[in-house]
């Protein structure tokens, strides 16, 4: 192990002991780096163009969406520099040293950012699918059960990985040249002092892992069933409509002709029937409008935030 000026170790070169070995460097390069740094241009851009439109747009500043999307653009923008920032760090383009501290402070941002991100958008999307079935109980107060969900997710969030900020949780971060990647080497009693202590390296590694799972997983997992039951109940409610409007269209009665209706009464009792009729349409508009809120275009904006989310955040 030879060490190096920067904060980063790297291992001895290896010989090709497998012939796959060879191309390690391109599929590093091609299959990792260029795709991430579109990924890192592409959600950078989106993340600064929704809280853009959120905050400028008249039909959804200061409402739940707007606090919902906005919270998920602005961690998922942190997230994404600092992915880029130890990106330089690590192939020299910042000369900076953080030493032991290195691989908890990225470990730690990352883990919150992306957790937040996702599980808010989680929240977002099952919210989204109680308005659509509880529509009149779930709209009411909704910016403030907004606001309380946003603050117990970072809250939570930041409590779960605060382990990854415990003095010599990682002992050192190597670069391996045989595989071309950045490791986190945990650190361990005897290694770090010899102080006692329960949290091994396995403890370590099972803890990283649930880490994953749970800021990963379990939401992702979430999102899937929630968009589907979305999209069914969106696809079941347009049918509905469509039979109703079908309906209502059938059994209009046909209007006679003006000579016909030769005294008030007459004209005053057709009118009373139409209007009766007209009136069962909308109705359902109504319901629409307030299963689906303010505009129509949040279910896209949620299912197109919840793509993009799946997309770019990985289990690093």
């Amino acid at each position: 192990m030879t060490p190096m000026n920067s904060s980063i170790n790297t291992v001895n070169q290896f010989n090709y002991t497998y012939p796959c070995e060879r191309y390690a460097v391109a599929v590093f390069t091609y299959g990792h780096i260029i795709p991430a740094i579109f990924l890192f241009i592409f959600g950078l851009t989106f993340n600064l163009i929704a809280l853009y439109y959120f905050h400028s747009s008249h039909h959804f500043h200061r409402t739940a969406y707007c606090y919902y999307f906005s919270t998920i653009a602005l961690f998922d923008s942190i997230r994404l520099v600092v992915w880029c920032v130890f990106l330089f760090i690590d192939f020299k383009v910042l000369k900076m040293a953080f030493k032991r501290f290195e691989c908890s402070t990225q470990m730690f941002i990352e883990s919150v950012t992306s957790g937040v991100s996702v599980w808010i958008t989680a929240a977002l999307t099952i919210e989204r699918c109680a308005v659509i079935f509880k529509s009149m109980k779930c709209r009411q107060r909704r910016g403030q059960r907004a606001i309380i969900c946003i603050i117990s997710i970072i809250s939570f969030s930041i409590l779960i990985n605060l382990l990854f900020l415990k003095p010599g949780y990682y002992r050192e971060r190597l670069y391996n040249n045989r595989t071309i990647n950045i490791l986190c080497l945990y650190g361990t009693d005897d290694l770090i002092g010899g102080n006692s202590s329960i949290i091994t390296d396995q403890i370590k590694f099972y803890y990283t892992l649930s880490i994953v799972v749970f800021r990963t997983v379990i939401p992702f997992f979430l999102l899937l069933l929630a968009n589907i039951a979305l999209f069914i109940c969106l696809r079941k409610y347009r049918t509905t409509r469509s039979i109703s409007h079908y309906s209502f269209v059938s059994s209009r009665p046909k209007q006679r002709p003006l000579a016909m209706i030769n005294n008030g009464q007459e004209l005053k009792d057709f009118h009373s029937h139409y209007t009766l009729s007209a009136m069962s349409n909308p109705k359902n508009g109504s319901q629409e409008l307030i299963k689906h809120g303010r505009s129509r275009r949040v279910t896209p904006m949620i299912f197109l935030s919840s793509l993009i989310l799946i997309i770019t955040v990985s289990p690093r």
